[in-house]
């Protein structure tokens, strides 16, 4: 069907879905919305469509790319507002910085139910989350390619079928333990609702910005490290300076002592 003054297309099955949630987050319930899909399947586009219909308000600047950005659109975020976390700062990401990221959503849980905000995750696989965020989720749309080429396919579980798949598909990150509730299709609205130039500039952005929050973390480890093996100052001592239990100090030794020996 078509929907919105934008006259974009989209299936009557998820409009529904859609609008159910506007309901319970009028209620103050959470709306945590997955979307998962293997690079260029069309999951961002799928997203903005969402995002679209549930705030017609939304734009560039309601799209985020790390943890800094998403506190900050939280706290600057109007009742309503649509949150959509982008799938580019995750996909090279290892399981720290991705359990960062849920906690960071987790953290602001008081003020997004009390601001009622729609909060849209745009992740490769649902298998990289941690299980108790994938359960607190409302439902997982899974994007796909049927013939490697075309774009724009869609799988709908619900959020019985999504704990399925994620609690029987991790392993082997399987998608054929569990059945889909429903299968749709969706429409490319590139630059329908913001200037793609826009878009590339912030995600440019994020990316430095990532890149230098991960190597100023590298180098206070190698320092810190470098600190507890060869500075010779006794354990105590240590643990009183980086406020570090006995047993962490313990373990970051053992793994130096095992890295020089591998080395």
């Amino acid at each position: 069907m078509i929907v919105t003054n934008k006259n974009f297309f989209m299936e009557k099955w998820l409009v529904e879905r859609l609008e159910h949630l506007k309901k319970a987050v009028n209620k103050k319930w959470d709306a945590v919305i997955l979307i998962d899909g293997i690079e260029g399947s069309g999951k961002s586009t799928l997203a903005s469509t969402i995002a679209y219909y549930l705030n017609p308000n939304y734009s560039v600047e309601n799209i985020v790319f790390t943890p800094k950005q998403f506190i900050e659109a939280v706290e600057s975020a109007k009742v309503g507002d649509v949150i959509h976390w982008d799938e580019f700062a995750l996909a090279g990401m290892s399981a720290d910085a991705i359990t960062k990221i849920q906690k960071t959503i987790v953290k602001k849980t008081v003020t997004i139910r009390k601001k009622r905000l729609y909060i849209i995750l745009v992740i490769p696989f649902i298998f990289q989350l941690k299980d108790y965020f994938c359960v607190r989720s409302r439902f997982l749309l899974h994007t796909y390619t049927p013939d490697g080429v075309t774009r724009g396919y869609m799988k709908y579980y619900n959020y019985d079928a999504k704990k399925i798949l994620y609690f029987k598909g991790r392993k082997l990150w399987n998608y054929s333990v569990c059945n889909y509730n429903k299968r749709g299709t969706f429409r490319n609205v590139e630059g329908l609702f913001f200037n793609e130039d826009d878009y590339q500039k912030k995600k440019d952005e994020a990316i430095k910005s990532i890149d230098f929050e991960n190597d100023k973390e590298h180098k206070w480890k190698l320092q810190r490290d470098k600190l507890i093996f060869d500075s010779g100052k006794s354990t105590s001592y240590i643990c009183k300076l980086l406020d570090l239990n006995q047993t962490t100090v313990d373990r970051i030794k053992k793994a130096i002592r095992q890295d020089v020996k591998n080395q």
